[in-house]
């Protein structure tokens, strides 16, 4: 579909009967449901290399969720979507549908005909000892028999797997047990993302246990789901010292879990963990030995009996290598943009889980994450069409606060800004900025047109079609997301003259005379949009639109690293100042040439470090636990960047380097690599910084599709200065504070560079 019928999809794209309001019970289960989405998503192993198409899975049981009328309905669709992994250990737990007369039975052994057994049950805080006790009667038998299964029922609840405890007591009890062999315990591998561009699995390494005994006892372990399985059953079988027999004929593949309350109180269980063998393969299962829930106890008992009497073979397998993970290019679903119901709140969930795993500012979020996205739920269930939808998706991701919080559509670009504010998509021939909390008309974008309609630079718009505009800038905060209020107003005072096709907007003005006047001031073309081709783009970001350097004086240079510079400029620029004192450069907007390779040219700081990073790095626990699923295992890196050297890596030739002052002015504006150079060229320099603070979004930035085709952005990194000061939700904060006034533009008059040179002249 080409761009330009964009708002027409927009505005005339399919429209179904309105959902009906969600109930509390149904936001709860659409939150909860939205964030293992996303735990799964990201952290469940089989992900991260199988072809699981999970987002459609997802989307195909949000109605099934909402139309829920109990959590054991609840309970059946949460299981449904789970059965698109094929994973045992990635299940529903429904306590309510447990038998109420059920008791606590605790581990318990016997010997009969010279035979061990040890009847797990439900693990308690005696079991352990229970085990220790058993042991102690080894001597006495010619076999061993572990019964890892839980009761049939049972509503105990354990925070220690059956399987993990046995581990224990083989690993950690000091006792010489019953083998005299070195055997091999799997490691545990869980998924592993730098940042949200590289995904790959951290591994713990492979346990080696010691038997010390001088009697070798024959082990038999009865298991039927995965964390009834000890590693160390495993690491005996491949010896040839135990057998293992399964209660069913499921595919068991070993590894950890994680389980959560929901707010139903229904336990869900995610893997977040595989076991891998030392010879590098996925620990799976091989049973010696298959059983049915029909065989009674006596059955089971004389099958280990024969398996201990005819002896054990070790266990040979072809060795399939793990597979790894694959950094998978998502493809998005091609949905129109009004997405379904299930794929709009497949979008929310999206949302939540990128920004709550990967998003290094979360903690700097003026609200609780997950409360503005529970909040969000119900705006993406009941949007009506796709500016319901689109705005619900807005309203969410204001709230990370961040001024690389676009939202795109097709390439990057301004483009939504107008239309999530209500407005049209044609550009007016005039810009606005906030001064003095007015409106003020601070640039002229087409003559003409402005001199037609008796429009001037300089004056404050008092009203727009009868409406405050400061006013309309407040209602349209919860639709833009930025790291300042100075930002926010920046990005949504661009777009409050814009409109529709040939629309004519009633402004009251007040001229730099006092006097007020009314202006009919019309659109001009449609708005492309593009931060790079676009020339309103450009003229938003730039204090000039053509490629700008030049002597203020014989002493001074200026040069505007927003105008469009290129590589040819930069060595006439640097000629031409070669003998000044100083160069102020002007950061006022956005750098349209890469200013990292400008730096090796002002560096006088060469071994310095002039910025850290913070990125963070996500990893699943390889724990089981019954709790929130609190970000515990987020951590955070920082990347010291030392400028000895340039970006590229070529030595910095100090001949080369310009000796004189360097000054840069900023404001509101600047972010990103804006942001980045003020604060690099602070450490690299010591520029003196004139103006206001930057907008508070330093470093780089990543993006996700969601459905709609629409993608977001967001600041994958967080830049603060070598001492720690960060710069995220900050700005980058000038050393001589000075603010363009209205008087100074309705004049003509550049306060800012004039403060600068004023500094450059006197020292202060």
């Amino acid at each position: 579909m080409r761009p330009r019928l964009f708002l027409i999809f927009f505005f005339l794209s399919g429209y179904c009967t309105a959902q009906q309001p969600l109930i509390t019970s149904q936001i709860n289960r659409l939150a909860d449901a939205g964030k293992v989405y996303g735990y799964i998503k990201y952290f469940h192993p089989w992900l991260q290399y199988k072809n699981i198409n999970w987002d459609s899975a997802f989307a195909a049981n949000v109605e099934g969720i909402i139309n829920a009328k109990s959590k054991s309905e609840y309970a059946n669709v949460m299981q449904k979507l789970f059965s698109c992994l094929n994973d045992n250990m990635t299940t529903v737990i429904d306590e309510s549908q447990k038998e109420a007369t059920y008791y606590l039975q605790p581990t318990t052994y016997q010997i009969t005909d010279s035979i061990l057994y040890i009847n797990i049950n439900d693990v308690n805080d005696n079991t352990y000892g229970k085990l220790i006790e058993a042991y102690g009667r080894i001597r006495e038998v010619k076999g061993i028999v572990f019964d890892m299964r839980k009761p049939q029922n049972s509503q105990f609840k354990y925070y220690i797997t059956p399987g993990t405890l046995v581990d224990w007591t083989i690993m950690y009890s000091g006792l010489p047990l019953f083998f005299n062999d070195n055997i091999l315990l799997p490691a545990l591998r869980t998924v592993y993302h730098k940042a949200s561009y590289e995904t790959s699995f951290k591994q713990t390494s492979v346990s080696i246990v010691t038997g010390t005994s001088q009697k070798i006892i024959p082990a038999i372990f009865i298991v039927k789901n995965e964390d009834e399985v000890p590693f160390s059953a495993i690491g005996l079988q491949q010896k040839g010292l135990a057998a293992i027999i399964q209660d069913n004929e499921r595919d068991l593949t070993l590894g950890k879990s994680i389980s959560f309350y929901t707010h139903d109180s229904l336990i869900i269980k995610m893997r977040v963990a595989e076991a891998v063998n030392a010879d590098g393969s996925l620990s799976v299962l091989h049973p010696d030995a298959l059983i049915t829930v029909s065989d009674n106890a006596d059955s089971v008992i004389q099958l280990a009996k024969n398996l201990i009497k005819i002896g054990f073979k070790k266990l040979t397998d072809s060795v399939r290598v793990a597979p790894q993970a694959i950094n998978k290019l998502e493809v998005p679903a091609k949905e129109n943009y009004y997405p379904t119901v299930g794929y709009r709140m497949l979008a929310a969930a999206k949302i939540f889980g990128v920004i709550d795993n990967f998003f290094p500012a979360k903690n700097l979020m003026d609200k609780s994450w997950e409360e503005s996205y529970r909040s969000a739920i119900s705006k993406f269930i009941e949007a009506r069409d796709s500016i319901d939808y689109l705005k619900a998706v807005a309203e969410l991701y204001s709230n990370t606060n961040d001024s690389h919080g676009f939202i795109t559509y097709g390439p990057f670009s301004l483009k939504l800004n107008p239309i999530i504010q209500g407005r049209g998509n044609f550009i007016p021939p005039a810009i606005t900025d906030v001064i003095e909390n007015k409106v003020v008309v601070t640039r002229i974008y087409n003559d003409s047109v402005c001199r037609k309609a008796g429009i001037k630079q300089g004056d404050i718009i008092l009203s727009i079609d009868g409406k405050d505009p400061i006013k309309l800038i407040e209602e349209n905060r919860k639709y833009q997301s930025a790291s300042t209020i100075a930002n926010q107003n920046f990005f949504i005072s661009k777009f409050l003259l814009f409109g529709n096709k040939d629309e004519i907007r009633k402004l009251k003005v007040q001229g730099g005379n006092g006097k007020i006047r009314v202006v009919n001031l019309p659109t001009i073309k449609e708005f492309n949009g593009d931060w790079h081709d676009d020339d309103y783009t450009l003229t938003i970001y730039s204090q000039h639109t053509k490629p700008s350097f030049k002597l203020l004086n014989k002493d001074v240079g200026y040069a505007d690293l927003t105008s469009p510079l290129t590589n040819k400029d930069v060595d006439s620029m640097f000629t031409l100042f070669k003998n000044t004192k100083a160069i102020i450069f002007d950061d006022r907007g956005y750098p349209h040439f890469y200013a990292d390779n400008l730096t090796k040219k002002v560096v006088k700081n060469l071994n310095a470090v002039l910025v850290k990073y913070t990125i963070n790095v996500a990893v699943s626990p390889n724990i089981e636990e019954i709790g929130s699923l609190q970000k515990n295992f987020v951590e955070t890196y920082t990347i010291d960047q030392s400028d000895n050297k340039d970006w590229s890596g070529s030595s910095i030739d100090s001949k080369e380097v310009y000796h004189g002052k360097i000054v840069m002015l900023i404001n509101q504006a600047p972010q990103s690599a804006g942001d980045d150079i003020a604060l690099k060229w602070k450490t690299a320099c010591n520029a003196i910084l004139i103006g206001s603070p930057t907008s508070g979004t330093d470093a780089g930035m990543n993006s996700f599709s969601i459905p709609g085709n629409i993608t977001l952005y967001y600041s994958e990194e967080i830049g603060s200065f070598p001492d720690g000061k960060r710069v995220q939700r900050i700005g980058v904060l000038p050393d001589i504070y000075v603010r363009q006034t209205i008087k100074g533009v309705q004049h003509g008059k550049d306060e800012v560079l004039e403060r600068a040179m004023k500094f450059l002249e006197s020292g202060k």
